[in-house]
Parts: structure tokens; C-alpha cells; sequence
């Protein structure tokens, strides 16, 4: 959640938008383990928009709750 919720508010403030955010509790295609707690779908405005995003140092402080 640390993770989540702060990119989702980095993409609302860039004119983007959350467009789910929930539980992953299904395995639909695949064999094995669900690897992964949360899933949330977003909707950026444009690539370059995401680029900009995911280069900032913004995103590079919070980035380490995704790897965690």
C-alpha cells in the first residue's frame, strides 16, 4: 500500500487516474503462486507523462516500497 497509493496520487496529480485498486486474490492464467497482495490499474495521460513520472526523484524515493 505504501507503494500504491503514493503512485496512484503521482498520477492524479499528472492528470492521470486510478482506475482499479484491489485485493489480487485470483490466479486467472498460469500455473503457481500468486506472487503479488494488490493490483491497480492506472491510466496516464500519455507515455511521456509516465516516462517523466517514473524518472522523477519522486518516484525513485518511493520505488523502494515496490521492490520490498
Amino acid at each position: 500500500m505504501r507503494y500504491g497509493a503514493k503512485v496512484a496520487e503521482q498520477v492524479m496529480n499528472l492528470g492521470g487516474d486510478v482506475l482499479f485498486m484491489g485485493e489480487a486474490n485470483t490466479l486467472v492464467i498460469g500455473d503457481g503462486e500468486l506472487s503479488w497482495d494488490m493490483v491497480e490499474i492506472l491510466k496516464y495521460p500519455s507515455v511521456a507523462v509516465f516516462i517523466e513520472m517514473t524518472d522523477s526523484a519522486d518516484y525513485q524515493e518511493i520505488h523502494v516500497h515496490r521492490e520490498a
